[in-house]
């Protein structure tokens, strides 16, 4: 990946529906050539630097007032796929992370308010054998979200 494969990616993280047009205008290049990167950047054969394009939703729109990260402690020395693959079944948790610590997973999830929260906590998670423990932090205020990578380029 080079210099100019950095910059298409930096002006796509600032705006994903950026036309090929523009990012060819944007640096000096041919549609076809900027859009040929563009192509190989997407490309599961070259190591799907993109991996896809979404949009980013207010969660309080589509009534998802709470956030929380939830700390998951697991019985076993280290992560379990089966674990890992029961979390990912709950609608509401939007991530998981394998971590090194006392704890084997940080989850992200958002829920409509706290007895949501406290139903999926009981009625899901507490239900998937394996997990022996869970420490959930409730979120008032994102100062920072969804910024993207930092990329270095000229």
């Amino acid at each position: 990946m080079d210099n100019t494969d950095k910059k298409i990616l930096k002006i796509l993280q600032n705006n994903a529906r950026t036309t090929n047009a523009d990012i060819a205008k944007e640096l000096k290049m041919a549609p076809s050539a900027s859009l040929e990167r563009l192509r190989k950047l997407e490309n599961p054969k070259e190591g799907s630097i993109i991996e896809g394009y979404q949009a980013i939703i207010n969660p309080k729109s589509v009534n998802l007032q709470l956030l929380a990260f939830i700390t998951v402690k697991t019985g076993s020395a280290n992560w379990t796929d089966d674990i890992g693959k029961q979390l990912a079944k709950i609608a509401n948790i939007e991530e998981i992370h394998e971590i090194l610590g006392e704890d084997s997973y940080l989850v992200k999830i958002r829920t409509k308010d706290i007895n949501e929260l406290s139903s999926i906590l009981k009625r899901e998670i507490a239900n998937i054998d394996g997990i022996i423990q869970t420490n959930t932090v409730m979120v008032t205020n994102s100062v920072k979200k969804n910024s993207g990578l930092k990329i270095d380029c000229d």
